[in-house]
């Protein structure tokens, strides 16, 4: 058990705990960096790119509203890319 800084943290860690990971088979299976995974589990990095969120939520099968929340304090609707 890592020391949790935050809720998104706590949130990604109880995935990778129940799913029985490391960290590194977690990231793998996020398609994202093991840098950017472990930024957002030790607090370097609390509040990702939404791109990332999205990733995070998909490879460890949560909800990317439930992970908004924790990360942002807010759940939008809005699209993930700004339109131009």
């Amino acid at each position: 058990m890592r020391l949790v800084t935050n809720a998104l943290a706590a949130k990604l860690q109880q995935a990778i705990d129940d799913q029985e990971l490391t960290v590194r088979d977690a990231a793998e299976r996020c398609s994202v960096g093991l840098g950017v995974l472990s930024s957002v589990l030790y607090g370097r990095s609390a509040r990702p790119k939404p791109e990332t969120l999205e990733a995070l939520a998909s490879g460890l099968r949560l909800s990317y509203r439930e992970l908004a929340l924790a990360a942002y304090g807010v759940i939008t609707d809005a699209p993930l890319v700004p339109a131009r």
